[in-house]
């Protein structure tokens, strides 16, 4: 499969770059990029922050100030042979952030779809479907309330393994609403240039998916089946991660969900932590002009040590509002709860705890 999701996407990119071409001027970037600026009130369990009387005693503060934001250096240019070229730098522009975030090409036409090479996500992200959220996102709910590190489930249905790992991928063309994708990262880990060594690297993952996207009146249908594959390095074992998805659409009300499942081949040696489990997220929004609200789920269990029985868990629900005040400028706000039960049940390594956050999100 490695060798076939390989072959197809360098053969579509060899295809574009032989036919016969030329620009009118040099690609000219731009800048784009968002900031997203909260504050919170959030609590945490108190047998957590004591650390049971253990050593790892903590007092983590009520009220918090965070942001997230990133600068985007980005330009295309149509060939005459009608292929766009677009160039594509990301770079983390948070106080003390540093290092960029994706640097890559993309090669794309109408009638052979796109190929990207260099460090970006793969295709397949922006295929999924799961629960809608108009709020500060779910998966950001342990930024406020402290998910404690030994806990190895994951809330988030589609595992970004390949993240932003030096890659080529290739998206095709929509077919009458159906599209596929597929991508290969020869290192996951690999930040610069230089073979991988396979006894001592972070491995190659690869994926491949398919989504659909039709009217039916006026009913919107999303739908998508991605396969993500791992080969870690030496010594570990293999992942397959399987994640389903579907949204229906219909006068402002939004209803969508998401299942994985993680077949992780630590789960067979002992002492090792293993990702084996299941993860999945339903939800609801409803947006009226510049209003909307979303109500969402989300819930994972994943094996953890092996050589312990029980399983990891999280869960979050989150009720959020949003408002839009101009271009690119949007209120939120996120009520949500959140636990995380590790599997050996010791107070110092579960938490609870409620939030709400809110803020402005920026676009430009």
């Amino acid at each position: 499969m490695k060798k076939t999701l390989i072959a197809t996407t360098a053969l579509v990119a060899a295809g574009m770059l032989a036919s016969p071409a030329s620009a009118a001027e040099k690609i000219k970037l731009g800048v784009s990029g968002f900031m997203e600026n909260w504050v919170g009130f959030a609590t945490q369990q108190s047998a957590f922050e004591t650390g049971a009387g253990t050593a790892f005693e903590s007092n983590y503060n009520d009220i918090d100030v965070q942001q997230d934001s990133e600068l985007t250096f980005s330009g295309s240019s149509k060939l005459d042979n009608g292929i766009t070229v677009k160039a594509v730098l990301e770079i983390e522009a948070d106080r003390g952030a540093t290092g960029r975030d994706s640097v890559a090409v993309y090669l794309s036409s109408p009638s052979m779809g796109t190929v990207l090479i260099g460090a970006d996500k793969t295709p397949t992200w922006g295929m999924k479907k799961e629960a809608p959220d108009v709020g500060i996102d779910r998966t950001d709910s342990d930024n406020w309330i402290v998910n404690p590190g030994s806990n190895s489930a994951q809330e988030r249905p589609y595992v970004d393994g390949l993240s932003d790992a030096h890659k080529i991928g290739y998206k095709s063309p929509s077919f009458g609403g159906l599209q596929i994708g597929a991508s290969y990262a020869p290192d996951s880990a690999t930040t610069q240039n230089g073979m991988t060594n396979m006894n001592t690297g972070a491995g190659s993952e690869y994926d491949v998916g398919a989504a659909y996207n039709g009217k039916f009146g006026g009913t919107s249908v999303g739908a998508a089946l991605i396969w993500h594959g791992e080969e870690t390095q030496a010594n570990n074992g293999d992942r397959d991660i399987i994640t389903g998805g579907l949204s229906v659409s219909m006068s402002g009300i939004t209803v969508g969900g998401a299942y994985t499942q993680i077949s992780d081949d630590d789960g067979s040696v002992a002492g090792r932590t293993s990702t084996d489990g299941d993860f999945y997220n339903v939800g609801v929004s409803y947006k009226a002009g510049p209003t909307s609200v979303s109500l969402s789920y989300a819930h994972g269990e994943a094996e953890g040590l092996t050589s312990t029985a029980a399983d990891d868990e999280r869960s979050v629900i989150m009720l959020s509002a949003g408002y839009n005040m101009g271009p690119g400028i949007d209120m939120k706000a996120s009520l949500f709860q959140a636990e995380y039960i590790d599997e050996a049940k010791t107070a110092a390594l579960k938490n609870k705890g409620w939030g709400i956050v809110a803020g402005v999100d920026l676009a430009f």
